[in-house]
């Protein structure tokens, strides 16, 4: 059986996972709420600029996606067969890394 990482560093993981998890959800949540409802995004509501919003979800996404790589890859290595924490970080990281893709581009190459 292979072993994935360090105890400390899983805890570590996931302390950050679930801290990032506790952030990230409900300014994506919050945002396609006020989006549904006002019409409009909460940039334009709360004066924030688009661009800065962006950057803020694309850092989210890469905080999420990194957190969940890395977990999904350790329970992949400690275990032979499929466990539910190796399904869920395998859907966090396809998840965030699609809100990534959209996020950052903007975030990139906006202006």
């Amino acid at each position: 059986m292979r072993d994935g990482f360090p105890k400390p560093v899983v805890v570590l993981l996931t302390l950050l996972f679930l801290l990032g998890l506790a952030v990230t959800l409900p300014w994506f949540f919050y945002n396609a709420w006020y989006g549904a409802v006002h019409g409009m995004g909460i940039v334009a509501a709360g004066g924030l600029d688009i661009l800065a919003a962006m950057r803020i979800s694309a850092l989210l996404s890469v905080w999420m996606t990194l957190t969940s790589a890395l977990l999904w890859f350790h329970h992949k290595q400690a275990a032979s067969y499929t466990t539910a924490l190796e399904l869920l970080f395998g859907v966090c990281f396809g998840f965030f890394l699609f809100l990534l893709l959209l996020t950052g581009a903007g975030a990139v190459f906006g202006s």
